[in-house]
């Protein structure tokens, strides 16, 4: 009954693997951390959440980060709403395949842009950073994407993540729909004609004025026949009288 009745959110976490996707989509969705390292191939999970006021569900599909799984990228990509982009804070290879998701992302979706959200994970982790924030700032700001950094040990920026997800989500609806809007009229149905149209209906009436003319003047021109058999008629009738 929810997903008929709720907004839903098709939500995709990527990034490579060990940068902590699984525990953090887990903490968000349980609020229970989980350290063990299981690499996944593909889960997903269901979470009813409120954003802004507004009742939501959240579709989140976990994704594998190995590259023997990168063939099943496309795949989740065509039916996202929006996409995680993770990274381990502690490992600057991680880094790597940010630009990798985000191309591919905007190649399959084929546009110039798409809800994304950078997220440097593992935030609690100081003496063993080995990327600094500013360096996630600056490849957010490249992509020109929002820049989290996470802990789903400390419960850091998890909720705060998915909620900045579905707020990229929605204006990026909100940029569409006026186009929709344009070409359909404001209440989905066109109540007055388009400009094109307007000449169409003015060429229609102006065709039907025509042909009323038309037809006057045709009746004009009989009854004017007829009057003139009838007169020539009763000429002829008065000359054979006499």
């Amino acid at each position: 009954m929810a997903s008929k009745t709720l907004k839903e959110y098709k939500v995709v976490v990527a990034g490579a693997g060990g940068a902590g996707k699984s525990c953090f989509i887990i903490k968000f969705v349980t609020g229970v951390y989980t350290g063990a390292y299981d690499p996944t191939i593909e889960d997903a999970y269901r979470k009813v959440y409120t954003v802004d006021n507004e009742v939501v569900l959240f579709d989140i599909l976990d994704t594998a980060g190995q590259e023997e799984y990168s063939a099943m990228r496309e795949q989740y990509m065509r039916t996202c709403e929006g996409m995680i982009i993770m990274y381990d804070i502690t490992n600057r290879i991680s880094l790597d395949l940010i630009h990798v998701l985000q191309q591919q992302l905007l190649r399959v979706k084929d546009t110039d842009y798409f809800p994304m959200l950078i997220v440097g994970h593992k935030s609690d982790e100081h003496g063993d950073r080995k990327v600094s924030t500013q360096e996630g700032m600056v490849i957010a700001s490249q992509i020109g994407c929002g820049f989290l950094e996470a802990s789903a040990k400390n419960g850091v920026n998890v909720e705060r993540a998915f909620f900045d997800i579905v707020r990229e989500i929605r204006k990026y609806n909100q940029k569409k729909s006026p186009i929709r809007t344009r070409i359909t009229g404001e209440h989905g149905s066109s109540s007055s004609c388009p400009r094109r149209s307007r000449r169409s209906c003015q060429g229609l009436a102006t065709s039907r004025s025509s042909c009323r003319c038309s037809m006057r003047n045709v009746r004009h021109s009989l009854g004017c026949r007829l009057l003139k058999r009838a007169y020539q008629s009763r000429s002829d009738a008065l000359r054979e009288g006499c």
